[in-house]
């Protein structure tokens, strides 16, 4: 909605100086800030390792709105999900039962139905935002991997300063900025608290108690949100495939939850 009074490099540059105040005034509680240079100090190679892989995945993402627009790159995206069932049940040898097995098969395939997209032939053009997406999630396994370490804000708080870093370099050197004003510059300002702030926040929170497999089927639930919130906004109808494909998905993440809560209260 932003971008239609701008650009994507304005919207994402307004995305991350807001979502770093943000980010900022949540590390206040309990003095977090504090414990965001001795984290960078005693494991610098992760944070130059996750800086690296942002400076390659952020540009391509920003690249694939430009040309094939935010729905299908949202769409896209979510291909990530099989990616990062795989790193949980390769390398994290986390196991699905038979009834979760079931719904994760429902979801990925209500997925893989939302995805697809018979109208539009996007061809070589979805190369960029799968580079970016393979990349992205990489970097949640990594995060998966140390956040017993470290706490979910100071990577919330680095992965915003990050962005504003790469975003304000892609801007000068490719894009024209644009000055917001009025509702789009509120929308700039109130957004980010939650789609980019509180949205990692709470995921990278969750990472301290849930297999990371499981999680990521969870996250499928994303396109269906778009086309809600995409028949809102901009009067979009959905096509009937993606409605069944995003009733699959909450049909499977609601088995996974299902399954998990009956064991726990067992």
């Amino acid at each position: 909605y932003v971008m239609d009074a701008s650009n994507i490099e304005t919207v994402a540059f307004y995305w991350f100086f807001f979502a770093l105040i943000w980010a900022s005034i949540i590390s206040l509680y309990k003095k977090r800030y504090q414990t965001v240079i001795p984290a960078i100090k005693k494991q610098p190679k992760i944070w130059l390792l996750l800086a690296s892989f942002f400076l390659i995945s952020y540009p391509a993402w920003l690249y694939s709105i430009k040309i094939i627009g935010p729905v299908n790159t949202d769409f896209v995206t979510l291909i990530g999900v099989l990616y990062m069932t795989g790193l949980g049940v390769i390398i994290l040898k986390e196991k699905f039962n038979l009834f979760e097995t079931f719904g994760a098969i429902l979801a990925i395939l209500g997925l893989l139905i939302i995805t697809f997209n018979p109208v539009e032939n996007l061809e070589f053009k979805v190369i960029f935002i799968l580079i970016s997406t393979l990349i992205f999630n990489t970097t949640r396994f990594i995060v998966k991997r140390t956040i017993h370490k470290v706490e979910p804000i100071v990577f919330v708080l680095v992965r915003n300063i990050y962005g504003l870093i790469v975003i304000s370099i892609y801007t000068f050197v490719f894009g024209n900025f644009i000055l917001l004003e009025g509702k789009y510059l509120v929308l700039a300002m109130i957004v980010p608290l939650f789609s980019t702030v509180l949205q990692h926040l709470l995921m990278f929170q969750a990472y301290k108690y849930a297999d990371f497999s499981k999680l990521a089927i969870i996250v499928a639930l994303s396109p269906f949100m778009v086309i809600i919130y995409s028949y809102f906004i901009w009067g979009y109808i959905p096509y009937s495939y993606q409605l069944i494909g995003g009733t699959l998905i909450v049909l499977g993440v609601i088995m996974l939850k299902f399954k998990r809560n009956k064991r726990i209260n067992i």
